[in-house]
């Protein structure tokens, strides 16, 4: 998954299928602009490793002209943990779990990490194009606050 003493972020929610690959590739995207050479990667609490990402995800990361199609699901693993630099969740429940794994992880919910807030992110799994385009829009805008924090501690 990532070379040796790599540096990354890595993006956590349920089933790795929504918010976390949708992370991933805004990240990703956004960094690249930028010229940040940081690495990021995402897994789920409660992930089946290789499946795809959600049709919807896929198609609300079409519209922006980032690609989901290959996107294959990975479970959280002590060692994912341990590896990450940082770890963002998408929920409070999900930083719990990841804590359960590997306790020393250097993990937040992304609203904590990126404006200080207890607040969730919404789960759109199951909804409609409109309600995944909301999510990407609201994980967009946090990692656009949290970039001056990232490239602190990258």
């Amino acid at each position: 998954m990532s070379a040796k003493n790599e540096k990354y972020i890595l993006f956590v929610c349920t089933g790795n299928t929504c918010r976390s690959p949708i992370a991933e590739v805004i990240a990703r995207s956004i960094f690249k602009k930028m010229g940040l050479n940081i690495a990021v990667h995402s897994a789920g609490v409660s992930a089946w490793g290789g499946l795809g990402a959600s049709i919807n995800a896929i198609a609300a990361m079409k519209e922006e002209g980032l690609n989901l199609g290959s996107h294959s699901t990975k479970p959280i693993s002590p060692q994912l943990l341990k590896d990450a630099t940082i770890v963002l969740t998408m929920t409070l429940a999900h930083l719990k779990m990841v804590k359960a794994f590997y306790p020393n992880a250097k993990a937040f919910t992304l609203n904590e990490y990126a404006k200080n807030s207890a607040e969730d992110i919404f789960d759109p799994f199951g909804g409609d194009l409109f309600m995944y385009r909301q999510t990407a829009e609201e994980i967009r805008r946090l990692i656009l606050l949290s970039l001056e924090k990232i490239y602190e501690e990258i």
